[in-house]
């Protein structure tokens, strides 16, 4: 009985020790807690005040400064150029500098209109040189591919060609020593209208020559044969129906049409436009057409078709007999 009494006693006094331990942590934990909080607060409120505070001096520093160069700018624009009279006011001294800034701002504008205006002036002036450039050398491009059209390359005229070699056939660039031995039956200006009553009289001419002889349709210049077709006389003026289709005969390297009131001439292929002028393949060189209409008065000498182009051709017939 004793003893269980004792040993009671040992354990509330154990028990005893254990929570006066347990109080003893806990409420030093709570006052550390308490401090800890009241530092971190403290800080907090410290770091915000001083944070302000140097916001409150940056913002105070830029003002002053600011101030200063205001000031500073001032007082030299007055020490330039004006010498106010003693007494003035700050509002009289500000009067009198807008003014002088709005009088620079007028010379300024001014200046600038003039500046813009005399850019203006020489702007115009090199637009219309450049525009008589321009015209210049379009018409000089125009003379040069008037010569270019109108050149004989005398370089390429044959020393000389037989009749033979002549027939049936197209060449460009003939002296007229190839046609010595033919007799000339027709030579006139190649813009002169070719009626019915001058093709009566190349047709007697032809006739009355021999038996179907040879017969050469050459546009000349400056003595040079530009351009020449042979053949013989039947199939030079075998009458076509066709304006699309020209005559041709086997073994050949030319083509002829003869429609009456219409045109004449010859092309190297059966292709033709006669509607007007031979307009087919406006770049084909070896295409010679007289228009028979008299109104139209059209000619093609190669590629050449404009009236200035073909001026100073003359449209020639040769005949032989071979």
């Amino acid at each position: 009985m004793g003893k269980n009494r004792k040993k009671n006693g040992v354990i509330r006094k154990f028990f005893q020790r254990q929570w006066n331990y347990s109080t003893v942590v806990i409420t030093f934990n709570l006052v550390l807690s308490l401090y800890l909080m009241i530092i971190i607060e403290k800080q907090y409120y410290l770091t915000f005040d001083q944070d302000e505070k140097i916001r409150q001096e940056i913002h105070e520093s830029v003002k002053q400064n600011c101030k200063h160069q205001l000031e500073s700018m001032l007082k030299q624009q007055e020490t330039n150029q004006f010498n106010y009279p003693q007494g003035y006011s700050t509002l009289q001294k500000n009067d009198i500098l807008t003014s002088s800034l709005y009088v620079q701002k007028n010379k300024y504008d001014e200046q600038t209109s003039q500046t813009n205006e005399t850019s203006l002036n020489d702007k115009i002036i090199k637009n219309d040189s450049q525009k008589h450039k321009d015209n210049n050398k379009l018409k000089k491009e125009e003379e040069n591919e008037k010569i270019k059209m109108n050149k004989i390359n005398l370089s390429s005229i044959y020393s000389k060609i037989s009749p033979e070699n002549l027939a049936g056939k197209i060449h460009k660039n003939l002296s007229t020593a190839n046609f010595i031995s033919f007799q000339l039956i027709y030579n006139d200006r190649v813009e002169k209208s070719l009626n019915q009553k001058i093709f009566e009289k190349i047709f007697e001419k032809i006739y009355t020559f021999g038996e179907d002889p040879l017969v050469c349709l050459a546009a000349e210049k400056q003595n040079t044969i530009v351009l020449v077709g042979c053949d013989i006389s039947t199939q030079v003026f075998q009458d076509t129906k066709n304006v699309y289709l020209a005559q041709c005969q086997n073994n050949k390297e030319i083509c002829w049409y003869y429609y009456q009131g219409r045109a004449f001439g010859f092309s190297p292929n059966k292709e033709v436009d006669l509607t007007y002028c031979d307009k087919f393949n406006p770049l084909d060189e070896n295409r010679l057409c007289i228009s028979l209409n008299e109104k139209d008065k059209e000619r093609r000498i190669g590629i050449l078709n404009r009236s200035e182009q073909i001026s100073g051709f003359n449209l020639q017939i040769y005949i032989l007999n071979i």
